[in-house]
């Protein structure tokens, strides 16, 4: 025999150790030890349902809110800044402080469930804990706020807000405690926003206050300086009779008339008094375009002029100097218009005080008002029964761990026996070639296969001997039974069965007898290496396949 064209007994027990496992095989393995597999699965389940019926129930309570987008008032705020002249919204052009946007929704859930919010609910949860006797020393926030569940909902700012405790009593006060947290969480934002407003907007009034008085004073001074009638206000004087003043009457009979004809107060005269010269110096101007300064009409109207002007220097404790009206028509264009550009100061700083003013009032309410940060999509609930435990989802996975630990029990017992139960296996161990393999439990049906071995693996000699081998602890009714029918196939020539691979290395030929799961490993390594040690030739080897009733 050519030992070198057989495959090496070692390679084929490694393949048989590395390769794979099939799904028939590990069923054949239940099969083998259903014993084994129906206790160790029944265990797991009776140890699962007890595990649910100990189990103490968690309760949950839960309310959903919608968070807000921007924050409102701060973007009014910044809106009502920036319309005002001179006033500068806080962060700049660009945006931020109270006016920038509020953080993204998934920042606001990781500060939803920081301690500076949730501790307050924290305290309280301790509180009830204290009432009811329990020791909460060694109660760290960590362990506690596992209990506070904050899930998103997909492509919308609606957050479901869920607790969990296993006191059914501590749930729905917790919830509701939980929205008082979250509430005022959301308020302090609100606050924050408005007291920034409120003190830039008092800086701002603080500012223009002074800047308005002094704009004021400047046009006003200006405007007594120089006799300018307001061009937002009426004369409540007399006009002036300049036929008076032609036809001779003193000027200081006319100047006496007009004051005393205007109100009482001196202010009122002033005023009344600005007016009528500014009368006059427009009647003066339209009289110098017609007539020379020698026309006794020019002259009257300088006498009176020069009289009110006296006058308006007097009730005004000498305030107003004596301005030079003999100048020219440029120098007095160019007086109205400096009047014009203080006057437009003047208004335009009253106005952003005046807006100042307003917004702080608005803010002032606005502070004092108690708004709803956020919106409840459900009022918080205690739902009606435990979300845990899960009695029959506990059974259940009770059950699948007991088949995987009872699959793998009875595997285990058929790799630890060194038994070789699957044909493939044995077809790759062995290194012979399979002559045939016929049913163990139907004798009947194994003349025909015993007939065609005869005749040829077997019958290269006619007188010469046959060896038979039996590996493994064969059924001995089976290996009797197949002896039988070599024996007769045979006809004169010699059988001899023996497990000894010395007492049939005289025979002509020899084969090997397996039946599945009866041979181990070690008994095929041994027996494989004494024939190849023995030197005679092996046809071939015969297995007997107990089918799937003889396995199981």
């Amino acid at each position: 025999m050519n030992l070198s064209s057989q495959k090496p007994f070692s390679d084929s027990l490694k393949n048989q150790d590395d390769g794979d496992v099939y799904i028939s095989e590990i069923l054949a393995s239940i099969r083998r030890h259903p014993f084994v597999f129906g206790a160790i699965t029944l265990t797991s389940v009776i140890l699962s349902a007890f595990h649910a019926s100990t189990q103490t129930p968690v309760w949950e309570g839960y309310f959903q809110i919608v968070l807000g987008g921007s924050d409102r008032t701060g973007n009014k705020l910044a809106q009502s800044f920036a319309s005002m002249s001179g006033a500068i919204p806080m962060g700049g052009a660009g945006g931020g402080g109270f006016g920038e946007p509020s953080v993204d929704i998934k920042t606001e859930v990781t500060v939803l469930q920081s301690p500076s919010v949730l501790n307050s609910v924290f305290l309280k949860w301790k509180e009830l804990k204290i009432d009811k006797g329990d020791n909460v020393d060694n109660v760290k926030f960590g362990s506690w706020a596992g209990g506070v569940n904050i899930r998103t909902t997909k492509g919308s700012r609606v957050l479901r807000i869920a607790y969990r405790d296993t006191n059914k009593d501590f749930v729905l006060p917790i919830v509701k405690q939980i929205t008082v947290a979250y509430q005022d969480y959301s308020d302090l934002q609100r606050k924050d926003n408005l007291d920034n407003g409120l003190q830039y907007t008092k800086e701002q009034l603080d500012i223009f206050r002074e800047v308005a008085a002094n704009s004021n004073s400047v046009r006003d001074r200006y405007q007594l300086r120089y006799g300018i009638k307001s061009d937002n206000s009426e004369s409540s004087g007399p006009a002036i009779d300049f036929n008076r003043v032609f036809s001779g009457v003193d000027d200081s009979d006319l100047v006496g008339g007009l004051v005393n004809s205007s109100g009482s107060g001196t202010y009122n005269r002033n005023e009344n008094s600005i007016s009528q010269l500014a009368s006059i110096n427009k009647e003066l101007r339209r009289r110098r375009e017609i007539f020379t300064e020698e026309d006794p009409s020019i002259k009257a109207l300088l006498r009176v002029r020069k009289s009110l002007r006296k006058y308006i220097e007097a009730s005004a404790n000498g305030f107003m100097a004596e301005p030079d009206m003999n100048a020219g028509d440029d120098k007095a264009l160019d007086i109205m218009l400096r009047y014009q550009e203080l006057n437009r100061k003047a208004k335009r700083d009253y106005f952003t005080l005046s807006r100042l003013e307003d917004n702080l009032l608005r803010l002032q309410l606005e502070k004092a008002r108690t708004p709803n940060p956020w919106r409840l999509v459900s009022y918080p609930e205690l739902l009606d029964a435990p979300v845990s435990p899960n009695k029959r989802q506990i059974v259940m996975f009770g059950w699948l761990i007991g088949l995987v630990l009872g699959t793998g029990s009875a595997f285990a017992i058929d790799k630890q026996s060194g038994l070789i139960f699957a044909k493939r296996v044995l077809e790759e161990v062995v290194p012979y070639p399979l002559l045939a393999s016929i049913p163990a439990k139907k004798p009947e049906n194994w003349s025909i296969p015993i007939g065609l071995m005869s005749e040829g693996p077997l019958g290269g000699k006619v007188n010469g001997s046959v060896g038979l081998v039996p590996i493994g602890n064969l059924p001995k009714d089976q290996l009797d039974e197949f002896t039988k029918q070599l024996t007769t196939s045979l006809g004169s020539r010699d059988l001899v069965v023996s497990r000894d691979p010395r007492e049939t290395r005289k025979c002509s030929s020899q084969i090997l007898i397996i039946s599945l799961g009866t041979s181990k490993s070690d008994d095929l390594k041994k027996t494989f290496q004494d024939l190849a040690l023995q030197g005679a030739p092996v046809s071939g080897w015969v297995m007997l396949d107990p089918g799937p009733k003889g396995l199981f």
